[in-house]
């Protein structure tokens, strides 16, 4: 949450007019930008990392070592920020799209969040059905590195898009604010 509120104070008065009147709903999209970037480093991060064989202990007996070689510090604490910067970028991009769905479906935003909720369920569902057999076939590394990919490649263009014409996909519905 601090990231975003401090994301959204700098993006605020920077923002590039991508569309000719942007609206609440659409500002709200700024803040989705740093956590499609943030969450595929870490999983990059935290992938390689398993993939080493790094335990989660080993900052605490490298902060003892770090004294005679903080390179090696330095590499092994950056693998373990892989996760705080997953759960970060899921929170910075999860809460962007909620705020723009209600800022969009104001009369419905129950039923749209209701709606975002299921398919986000039933992607949780599907995930452990090929995971474990990707894990396997992949390593940690490359079965991260893939997903990563896929996170940068849908999170970093899907909010320009909804920024430059998400006024016109609004259009489309009945439902939504204008």
């Amino acid at each position: 949450m601090v990231l975003e509120n401090l994301s959204s104070v700098f993006v605020s008065d920077t923002i590039p007019p991508f569309s000719e009147t942007p609206i609440a709903d659409d500002l709200s999209l700024a803040s989705m930008l740093p956590g499609a970037i943030i969450m595929p480093l870490g999983l990059l991060l935290s992938g390689w990392s398993a993939q080493k064989g790094l335990h989660w202990a080993v900052t605490d007996v490298v902060r003892s070592l770090s004294q005679f070689h903080p390179y090696i510090y330095i590499l092994i604490h950056l693998s373990f920020q892989g996760i705080a910067l997953v759960g970060g970028g899921l929170i910075l991009g999860f809460q962007s799209m909620q705020t723009y769905i209600i800022d969009a479906f104001t009369l419905h935003a129950a039923s749209a969040l209701a709606a975002t909720s299921c398919l986000r369920s039933l992607f949780g569902f599907a995930f452990p059905l090929f995971a474990p057999k990707m894990y396997a076939a992949l390593g940690y590394g490359k079965g991260n590195t893939i997903l990563a990919v896929l996170a940068f490649a849908i999170g970093v263009p899907s909010p320009i898009l909804f920024w430059k014409y998400g006024k016109r996909i609004r259009m489309w519905s009945k439902h939504a604010a204008a």
